[in-house]
């Protein structure tokens, strides 16, 4: 449905899970018309065709009024490298992934972007706190250019000795300073960090390639504008970019490294759920990813701009800004719970019943 934002438009009300509600709800009626007696049959038509009514009308209705143009709006560069994990992973090729960022920015920022935005992971050192290799990245975009948001490894002293590792995104100024900083809040299971790895007799069992520290709190970056990240998979987390918004987050960006899906449904998958999220929250998305599917969501959840994958290459797209707060961000998965209430009552009833 992604690709239809029609009958999507809900979602800005109880997010997906009311849009899944209403096409089981809809497809559970018309299972009933097929299998019911005329009567009842009738009946499940009558409300599936209800729901498919009240889903094209109030899709129509706010396609109309929620507008992608016509507004403030930043100018991003979206910069896809293309760059294979092998490069990342090896410290003798990491200069060779460095540049193939660089080289695709360049073109980018002649087109005077007021932002530009490296993918998730797309320096494999630390940027912080060293201070001189932010200013080396910056040098390789040029000192007039916008501020550079950059996804890379963090650590911070744990005390004792000891180090913590965060997968971050780092906003750096045209001189390479530390603007601001995010770190991922939600890390992906046997890849970012083992979840029985404190667990006696398995920890072994399921050693993480990285062990890093999930991030405290959501970051609202403020130059040049107000947006918050997602890293990767957090695009997945409607309660994430709910925390961003209500943060004061005008656009949301997601910096992902999606090499590892390879030329699969994954791809597509993951960017489905900006879709999701930009109507949710009615923001604009934009997406730099490695290797693709890199974008731009539209807060009606119109896809617009889409880029081809496995090239490397740098976009600058207009994202559009907005204020306003939907009611699902407000409420969250207010309706989903209510929904489970009820279907536990109704479930109880059907069995006393009985």
């Amino acid at each position: 449905l992604y690709a239809h934002p029609l009958w999507i438009q809900s979602a800005e009300l109880g997010g997906a899970f009311l849009v899944s509600f209403v096409v089981a709800a809809t497809a559970a009626a018309a299972g009933e018309v097929v299998v019911a007696p005329p009567k009842q049959a009738l009946s499940a038509a009558a409300v599936g065709a209800s729901l498919v009514a009240i889903a094209a009308g109030y899709g129509a209705i706010r396609l109309q009024a929620v507008r992608d143009g016509g507004g403030a709006t930043l100018r991003v560069a979206l910069v896809q490298g293309n760059a294979p994990n092998a490069w990342r992973l090896d410290v003798a090729r990491a200069d060779d992934a460095l540049r193939a960022f660089a080289d695709a920015t360049r073109s980018a920022t002649q087109r005077r972007p007021d932002l530009v935005v490296w993918p998730e992971n797309a320096v494999s050192f630390l940027l912080a706190p060293n201070p001189q290799l932010g200013r080396a990245v910056a040098d390789l975009v040029g000192p007039d250019g916008p501020p550079l948001l950059v996804g890379g490894p963090r650590y911070a002293p744990a005390g004792e000795g000891r180090v913590r590792f965060f997968n971050s995104a780092y906003l750096l100024s045209p001189r390479g300073d530390l603007l601001a900083f995010y770190d991922k809040r939600r890390l992906v299971p046997f890849a970012e960090y083992a979840p029985v790895a404190h667990v006696p007799g398995l920890g072994w069992r399921f050693d993480a390639p990285g062990e890093y520290t999930p991030g405290a709190t959501p970051t609202v970056f403020t130059q040049p504008d107000r947006f918050g990240v997602l890293i990767c998979f957090e695009a997945i987390y409607p309660e994430l970019a709910r925390d961003l918004v209500l943060a004061g987050a005008r656009l949301l960006v997601n910096v992902s490294n999606d090499a590892w899906f390879g030329t699969s449904a994954g791809l597509e998958q993951h960017f489905a759920m900006a879709v999701f999220r930009a109507v949710e929250t009615r923001r604009a998305v934009a997406r730099a990813t490695n290797t693709g599917i890199t974008g731009l969501v539209g807060p009606s959840g119109r896809i617009l701009a889409r880029f081809p994958t496995r090239v490397r290459d740098a976009w600058v797209v207009s994202a559009p800004l907005r204020d306003e707060v939907t009611p699902y961000t407000r409420r969250g998965d207010a309706f989903a719970w209510l929904a489970t209430v009820a279907g536990l009552l109704a479930l109880l009833g059907a069995r006393r019943r009985q």
